[in-house]
């Protein structure tokens, strides 16, 4: 398998490199990162905002990076913070390959690391998480790299070399936590708690914890928490560890958004885990399969990393908050096992019927992916026909690797990966466009700005964080952010004359915050209603002798 660097590194680089700074931000997260970038980059180092309140839903350390991307680069492009992003998913594939290396004999560890990369850089929310500007993608590049260097600690080939590995894990973990609190520190410390468990030894760990692990992250943590306390009270560590930590995993509350069962993970990972959950469950067939013939150098390839995602994965069902992005620092450790069973498939150690089925399988997904890819076009702004034929070629040439090379298994993989790697392609430039139509608001929000007098203040009605993000961004607009028909009377009267941007974000549900402004007698000066989106709504509400009318 000499060539297999070629093979993974070439498509993973070109993955990695399109779709990236040709369209704008996308709702729901990325304007509203973008925006707490941008207000770091104005000067809020210390203490980010959003549409200038403040913003701790997380720490700062992402914001930080998105800040000094624009102090360089400036707002014009704010689609230029998915450089960062990529860098971010490209440096985590680094992580887990190199980690997944250290699990296995030395001869196999180069390929272990390739195709753990290529399992972990070909998964869906993996992927697109590195397309988008969200904290998820450095959050992960931290919590696996912070896995990485507590391993090669906690069994070192140099002693000496093994206290700096220790140190460098820590100081990782506290990196996490300044991107998005406490899970920064969970991931990687269930880690830790997975090798204890699969080598049954505890001291190493809990006593390098104690003299590392505490001065890393009172060193990376303390001063910008202490700078925080200084600046706001005990705000700080209400916002941290009440509202976005402890409101987030033990909540009922049904007006907190994204509360979930907790089997919601279990539909969702597979999913999000495409191509590669096909590999995955080949591991977890393997692993029973062959449970009483494996070495013990098998056995731990395999049983650190699934214990690590079992682990991760029970922990985040039983919070009351969910999203499939909150899966991402866990995708690593589904990963590994994914490359040493690739690893062993081409070295033709695994014959079981469902190893052999593994190809057939790939190149199904590869086909109907390539053959809906035109459909799922046309559902946005209709079929292009070169695109379209290109992306069905792409699927259906791949069908025939199979029964081309049946036996040549790094062969096989190799044309597999150029027709995944085609349609990939194909549909990210024959679907960017029309998502960008649906998903970016940035002509709609610089529109309606313009129309708001600048001496006029510019109103939201209940807005989400994505709505607030979005005048701050694009046009470095502050606007003023009302929650209820009270707090619109109020300002009526004091000011005789509002414009109000109400924003729903579901289309089934367009009129809800328009029916709920109608006795104010509102008027729609301006709307853009999207299919499946946001429905944005430029009101004016004028007072006329102590009534309410629209503005003729």
């Amino acid at each position: 398998m000499k060539h297999l660097p070629l093979v993974v590194c070439l498509p993973l680089l070109l993955l990695y490199s399109i779709g990236v700074v040709d369209h704008d931000l996308w709702t729901p997260d990325e304007p509203r990162v973008a925006a707490v970038g941008r207000s770091v980059a104005e000067g809020n180092w210390l203490t980010p905002q959003l549409n200038g309140r403040l913003f701790l839903e997380q720490p700062p350390l992402h914001a930080w990076c998105v800040g000094a991307l624009y102090s360089v680069f400036g707002f014009e492009r704010p689609e230029l913070a998915r450089i960062l992003s990529s860098l971010f998913g490209l440096g985590g594939l680094v992580f887990a390959g190199l980690l997944a290396a250290r699990l296995v004999d030395p001869h196999r560890a180069k390929t272990v690391g390739l195709l753990t990369a290529l399992a972990l850089g070909l998964s869906l929310e993996y992927f697109t998480t590195a397309h988008r500007v969200v904290v998820d993608g450095l959050l992960t590049l931290l919590t696996t790299a912070s896995a990485f260097f507590l391993h090669v600690g906690l069994e070192p080939t140099e002693p000496r070399r093994g206290r700096w590995s220790l140190f460098f894990g820590f100081l990782c973990m506290a990196l996490a936590f300044m991107t998005k609190g406490p899970i920064g520190l969970a991931v990687p410390g269930l880690f830790g708690c997975a090798w204890m468990l699969s080598r049954r030894q505890v001291v190493p760990l809990v006593v390098s914890s104690v003299l590392l692990g505490i001065p890393a992250l009172v060193v990376v943590v303390a001063p910008w928490l202490y700078f925080a306390y200084v600046e706001l009270g005990p705000e700080t560590f209400r916002l941290l560890f009440v509202d976005n930590t402890w409101e987030r995993v033990f909540s009922d509350d049904s007006t907190r958004s994204h509360l979930r069962p907790f089997y919601y993970y279990i539909a969702h990972f597979p999913p999000h885990f495409l191509p590669t959950i096909f590999v995955f469950v080949a591991v977890l067939v393997d692993r029973v399969v062959r449970r009483g013939t494996m070495t013990a150098a098998e056995r731990h390839a395999y049983d650190l990393p699934l214990l690590w995602f079992l682990l991760g994965f029970v922990m985040l069902s039983v919070a009351s908050t969910k999203r499939a992005v909150y899966l991402m620092p866990l995708f690593p450790a589904a990963a590994i096992p994914c490359g040493v069973w690739l690893a062993a498939f081409l070295e033709k150690e695994v014959n079981d019927r469902y190893a052999a089925a593994v190809p057939r399988v790939l190149t199904f997904f590869l086909a109907v992916a390539g053959v809906l890819a035109p459909f799922c076009r046309h559902l946005l702004d209709g079929v292009g026909v070169p695109d379209s034929l290109a992306a069905f070629v792409a699927g259906g040439v791949s069908v025939a690797i199979i029964f081309w090379a049946r036996e040549a298994r790094e062969r096989s993989l190799t044309l597999w990966l150029g027709g995944f790697t085609l349609a990939v392609c194909l549909a990210v430039f024959g679907l960017v466009t029309g998502f960008d139509q649906l998903k970016s608001l940035r002509e709609v929000t610089c529109d309606v700005s313009a129309r708001v007098p600048k001496d006029e203040p510019l109103y939201t009605y209940d807005p989400d964080e994505t709505t607030e993000a979005l005048f701050p961004l694009y046009t470095g607009r502050l606007s003023v952010s009302l929650f209820s028909d009270e707090a619109v009377r109020e300002r009526l009267a004091e000011h005789g004359t509002m414009y109000l941007v109400a924003i729903d974000k579901s289309y089934r549900r367009r009129q809800r915050r328009l029916d709920a402004l109608k006795e104010l007698g509102a008027r729609v000066i301006f709307e853009d209603v999207r299919l499946n989106s946001r429905a944005f709504r430029l009101l004016v509400i004028e007072q006329r002798e102590g009534e309410f009318s629209g503005k003729p």
